[in-house]
């Protein structure tokens, strides 16, 4: 909104806070402790409001009930802004929601390098590299407890430099000729939320292909 800023486009105002602040108000604690509002056009918004916490990845029950009471509570967070909220919520309304839950960590590879948190810190390269990422630390929490804390832990905040991917992180280490790209490299916790994004697992893919078909 214009008020959040000054006259030099300078942010006054922590639109998270105030989006939490107006949903505690009208008594909706969220599930997710950032609750964030993007503009896509004009009146219409994506919300990102609510996290599911500990649903394995292979349990199909599991998954679907737990979309549906993350959508349930999409639904009661919309309905309580509009009913309490005041003249700021009236008119909003959900155009639609996520066909399913989807998964932010899940398996990860045993590969032939592990990418680590000081590789990011360090923008380290490596000679077999894929391609480079420059995407921050986007950590989300993987319990109701970890949510409470802002954001975890101090090295959270540091920004990182552009670093590699390697082959060797894309390549398993105990199964011959079996490659992957995206979030499920292997990496640990914390570079995963920074390597996981869609342009980088690009990139990963065009490169782990060219790597084999060189050695075709």
């Amino acid at each position: 909104h214009p008020d959040n800023f000054d006259k030099n486009g300078k942010r006054i105002v922590n639109s998270k806070l105030e989006l939490l602040a107006a949903l505690n108000k009208v008594g909706i604690t969220p599930s997710y402790g950032h609750p964030t509002m993007f503009r896509i056009n004009k009146g219409l918004f994506a919300f990102m409001g609510n996290h599911e916490y500990d649903i394995p990845v292979d349990d199909a029950d599991a998954i679907t009930v737990a979309t549906l009471r993350a959508r349930r509570e999409i639904f009661n967070m919309t309905d309580a802004l509009v009913s309490k909220g005041g003249d700021a919520w009236k008119g909003l309304r959900i155009v639609f929601s996520a066909e399913r839950l989807w998964h932010r960590r899940a398996r990860r590879l045993h590969g032939k390098y592990t990418l680590t948190l000081e590789d990011c810190f360090a923008g380290r390269k490596f000679e077999d590299a894929l391609c480079t990422c420059s995407f921050g630390i986007d950590l989300h929490a993987v319990s109701k407890a970890m949510n409470k804390k802002v954001p975890a832990g101090s090295p959270i905040a540091r920004r990182i430099k552009p670093y590699q991917i390697p082959l060797r992180s894309c390549q398993s280490k105990d199964i011959d000729n079996l490659y992957m790209a995206g979030r499920c490299i292997s990496g640990d916790f914390m570079p995963q939320s920074s390597y996981r994004i869609t342009g980088t697992a690009i990139g990963m893919g065009a490169g782990v292909a060219e790597a084999i078909c060189k050695n075709l």
